[in-house]
């Protein structure tokens, strides 16, 4: 989790900046996503955990019956590409799947060097735990089926806070497979 103050715009910057060299966990060129190259913090872990605990159940996605599916793994050009969403609607005030520039989620897992043959995103704003966020999502059709979804195979997820924004607490999912 990152507590971000952007009341700053300057010191936004340097840590926009900062967070997007993070995001290559690494940098050396590979494909960035071995546990050696970008540590998953503890929230990152309990994210984690809590959608693949998920996925080992079957489950009703709105009208939609969900088979349980196989675990996810970390990504950190996934984490990278959440990271720079839930940046974006804190700092914009926003909340959409499309960025303040106009970008898709296929777009920001292209611009943290994912390789993907198929992507998928949930958003949130306002909760405050990981357990109501994911409770949320659970309870959304289009959210749990992208949670439930066996065609993505890895997994990345940021959360911003701020206290500048309309909404607290900016959550970003993403999913993936690689090409």
């Amino acid at each position: 989790m990152i507590n971000m103050n952007i009341s700053n715009p300057v010191q936004y910057l340097i840590t926009f900046i900062f967070l997007l060299l993070l995001s290559a966990c690494g940098g050396d060129g590979s494909d960035g996503g071995s546990e050696q190259e970008c540590e998953i913090t503890p929230d990152q872990q309990e994210m984690l955990n809590q959608v693949n605990q998920a996925r080992g159940s079957s489950r009703s996605c709105g009208d939609d019956a969900m088979p349980a599916v196989a675990e996810l793994s970390w990504s950190c050009q996934l984490r990278g590409a959440a990271q720079l969403h839930s940046n974006d609607m804190a700092l914009v005030d926003f909340f959409s799947h499309t960025g303040s520039n106009g970008l898709s989620v296929g777009d920001r897992a292209t611009a943290s060097d994912y390789e993907w043959s198929s992507v998928g995103e949930n958003i949130a704003a306002g909760q405050t735990t990981i357990t109501q966020v994911m409770t949320g999502w659970l309870n959304s059709p289009g959210h749990c089926s992208n949670i439930m979804s066996a065609r993505f195979t890895e997994f990345g997820s940021a959360v911003v806070i701020t206290t500048e924004s309309e909404y607290s607490y900016y959550w970003t999912q993403v999913f993936g497979s690689p090409r």
